[in-house]
């Protein structure tokens, strides 16, 4: 039995309530599963310091059980098992909307598309359609049919249409957290040194540290424009000793902008960190902050340059 354009708008207004709030939901959960990801690639590696230092004082052993006698490295290991626990529950909960609700969505709307086609082209072959009263169906009809096909083009259909059936996430989950295991049990003392060493480097990318450094570049270089303005005034009263200290004074916030930003130039040129960030969901906001400091250092070598050319003639 043919359905009607109520029907068919009622199925259609369903799938769009179905889709908005799982797929806000979905970025959410990928968007946490994430970060469990990189907590356990970032802190990984201070666990393999410990684990090289037990062995230099002569405790051996090839699995992490040999280990877990020393309480620092028996916390680090719980603490990264919990969050193992964590991405796992995420995991799950993106493998569960994937399954339940993006590959129906999908096979549903493209069911409906399918439907109301051909409800169009049977409608329009008859040709007591006039008597029925079938050209107002049609015409209602075919607007439904250009929202089907725009909504397949929007973002939230795409989106599910790419992650839906994206499961085994909860397998990822464990085979990541062996493999980081594997590799700081098997792992030279250097090699250990080397993963701290970029842990702790990823760790001053974070948001809040690196907000925190804007926070202090930017003071520093307010404090540039006081002394500015203090220069400028001593250089029109020909007070040479005022002259003299705003020079100095901005001369010292160059300094310390110089020992926030030039820490984070060298970081961002290694070559770890770079491929580190390339895998980072978060590498946009770091580029972002990292541009900011950069600024700020340019800004403040050109108002010290015009700060330091002022002379009394």
């Amino acid at each position: 039995m043919a359905k009607t354009h109520a029907e068919f708008r009622k199925t259609f207004d369903d799938i769009k309530k179905l889709a908005g709030p799982n797929v806000a939901k979905m970025t959410t959960t990928v968007n946490n599963l994430g970060k469990h990801r990189e907590y356990m690639t970032e802190h990984f590696p201070a666990l393999g310091v410990r684990i090289q230092a037990l062995r230099k004082a002569g405790r051996g052993g090839d699995s992490i059980d040999s280990f877990m006698v020393d309480k620092e490295a028996h916390a680090m290991f719980k603490e990264l098992l919990d969050r193992r626990e964590t991405a796992r529950k995420t995991a799950k909960e993106a493998e569960l909307i994937s399954s339940s609700v993006f590959g129906p969505m999908v096979t549903k709307i493209a069911a409906l598309e399918k439907a109301v086609t051909a409800e169009i082209a049977e409608r329009k072959k008859k040709v007591s359609s006039k008597v029925l009263g079938m050209n107002q169906s049609v015409k209602e009809m075919e607007p439904l049919l250009a929202e089907i096909k725009l909504f397949k083009q929007g973002p939230d259909y795409k989106y599910a249409e790419n992650e839906r059936g994206s499961g085994k996430r909860v397998e990822r989950v464990g085979t990541l957290f062996d493999d980081l295991l594997a590799e700081q049990m098997t792992q030279t003392s250097a090699e250990s040194l080397k993963g701290e060493r970029l842990m702790l480097q990823m760790q001053k990318l974070n948001d809040k540290v690196m907000k925190q450094a804007n926070s202090k570049a930017a003071a520093a270089y307010v404090a540039m424009g006081k002394q500015d303005q203090a220069a400028r005034t001593a250089h029109r009263a020909k007070d040479v000793p005022a002259l003299a200290a705003a020079k100095t004074a901005a001369g010292i916030a160059m300094a310390q902008i110089d020992a926030v930003v030039k820490p984070y130039q060298a970081i961002m040129k290694d070559p770890d960190v770079i491929n580190g960030l390339s895998q980072a969901l978060d590498k946009p906001a770091v580029d972002k902050a990292f541009k900011s400091l950069v600024d700020t250092r340019t800004r403040a070598e050109s108002l010290l340059g015009d700060i330091e050319a002022l002379r009394m003639v």
